[in-house]
């Protein structure tokens, strides 16, 4: 029967067999070690990787369903397609948000991620304009409240803008 002892280095730890030479027991726990910590970074960067702007195609598809799930009205749908803010937006942005992956309830949207979708979809923004709009006051307020405050502070004030108008 094998015995094992734990190897700890910072905040990871390693079930080592306790092996007849020392010197071989501290090599094989430098072996798992180095497999634990290869294993964690690869799943960090399969995380940060995993996401990529919306095609057009499927943007437009979001879109729908949130005119859909959220009861936008025809009016509304018409300024929202003309790029302009809606009367009564509902969660429309917040669920367009967590579709497209750059809106998340506890931090509100990705600077980054909005910055990608937004020009990738030919959308003028710069991050420090998306930067001013996401501030963390409106984390306390109601969701649909919050995410559509954003998008209002980028309309209202210009920050944003089709790059052929």
């Amino acid at each position: 029967m094998h015995r094992y002892k734990t190897a700890r280095w910072g905040t990871f730890s390693v079930n080592c067999q306790v092996l007849p030479s020392v010197q071989f027991q501290v090599l094989h726990c430098l072996d798992l070690f180095k497999m634990k910590l290869l294993i964690a970074l690869c799943t960090v960067f399969a995380l940060v990787q995993a996401w990529a702007p919306s095609t057009f195609e499927e943007y437009l598809n979001y879109r729908k369903e949130c005119f859909v799930s959220e009861n936008i009205s025809k009016d509304d749908q018409d300024l929202l397609n003309k790029g302009l803010y809606p009367t009564k937006p509902s969660c429309y942005y917040r669920c367009n948000g967590l579709k497209t992956g750059i809106w998340d309830d506890v931090n509100g949207y990705s600077v980054d991620r909005g910055y990608e979708l937004l020009t990738a979809e030919g959308w003028e923004v710069t991050k420090d304009s998306l930067r001013k709009c996401n501030t963390p006051d409106k984390k306390d307020a109601d969701l649909c409240k919050w995410s559509a405050a954003v998008a209002k502070c980028l309309w209202g004030n210009v920050l944003i803008k089709r790059k052929d108008a």
